[in-house]
């Protein structure tokens, strides 16, 4: 696991922040996650390890700043998914 085990489940508007900046970038650090979704790095990283723990993510990791990046696998599910939730 990439970003640790937590204990309890992402909320699910933490899950949904996360998911509209994915949804809006190629690839992303934590660190842009946290600030584009107005989020504390603590939950988007629980976040991103529920995404991962669900086969959800493109984790690519490399030698220089910023050493993780994070990309959405299907695209086109999460937001068509994001959508439904906010008809609600």
């Amino acid at each position: 696991m990439t970003f640790g085990t937590f204990k309890l489940k992402p909320k699910p508007e933490h899950l949904e922040g996360v998911l509209k900046v994915l949804a809006q970038k190629d690839f992303a650090s934590p660190h842009i996650i946290a600030r584009e979704s107005n989020l504390s790095l603590t939950a988007v990283k629980c976040a991103l390890a529920q995404l991962e723990q669900e086969d959800r993510l493109i984790i690519k990791q490399q030698l220089i700043s910023p050493k993780l990046q994070v990309a959405l696998k299907d695209k086109s599910s999460d937001i068509a998914i994001s959508n439904t939730s906010d008809s609600e």
